[in-house]
């Protein structure tokens, strides 16, 4: 009877080792959190770190998602107006930079009156736009305008979209050039809340969506 009693005691402290080492095992292979990546200007893909946030109180979040084809990071130039930015290349160059799907009014035009909202869209533009910047392209459009151009969506490293947020604040409106575009959808839903909320160019102190009203 002792003996028996000696046997199962030893077989059931074995079956709780064998339970306790498996834990253990288990519990060192856990795979740690993945991590946000984005793609660098080489193609491989990079912890996504802002370098610069600029002064975003206020500022809507949320848009499109950023797909990992962006290509950059670009050290940003200087903004233009509210649809056109410049960047340096890879090669150091200085590239203008059109963004599509958008439209805003001229802050400065010799040949017309400066626009509604011109200044003040190019400002915005100025503070969402990050010192380092992603652009993505789109295959239903050219690579570049007929002013040698380079035509894409801006993204911060913040992930997110310039070109959306100008029209979701009411400082851009949807533009069409020819062919819808890949975020013609998303675009023409902001403009729509945008001037249903009179936000910014839609508001009736400032243009009340008068596109054409000078300054």
């Amino acid at each position: 009877m002792t003996r028996w009693m000696t046997r199962r005691m030893w077989e059931r402290i074995a079956t709780v080792v064998v339970v306790a080492a498996a834990t253990a095992l288990v519990g060192c292979s856990t795979v740690p959190p993945d991590s946000t990546a984005s793609p660098d200007a080489t193609g491989d893909t990079t912890t996504t770190v802002a370098e610069t946030s600029p002064t975003t109180a206020g500022v809507t979040k949320g848009g499109p998602a950023m797909p990992r084809d962006v290509e950059g990071p670009y050290r940003l130039d200087h903004v233009v107006d509210g649809d056109t930015i410049r960047i340096f290349d890879a090669t150091g160059e200085s590239r203008s930079v059109r963004l599509i799907g958008i439209d805003t009014p001229e802050p400065r035009d010799p040949r017309s009156p400066v626009e509604c909202f011109g200044r003040e869209a190019t400002a915005f533009a100025e503070r969402i736009t990050t010192d380092r910047v992603y652009l993505e392209a789109d295959p239903t459009q050219d690579a570049v305008d007929r002013y040698g151009r380079l035509l894409g969506y801006l993204w911060t490293t913040e992930g997110q979209m310039v070109n959306w947020l100008m029209v979701e604040r009411g400082f851009a409106s949807e533009y069409t050039y020819d062919l819808p575009y890949r975020y013609q959808d998303a675009f023409l839903a902001a403009e729509a809340r945008a001037s249903a909320a009179d936000r910014g160019r839609w508001a009736p102190e400032t243009c009340n969506g008068d596109l054409d009203r000078p300054a």
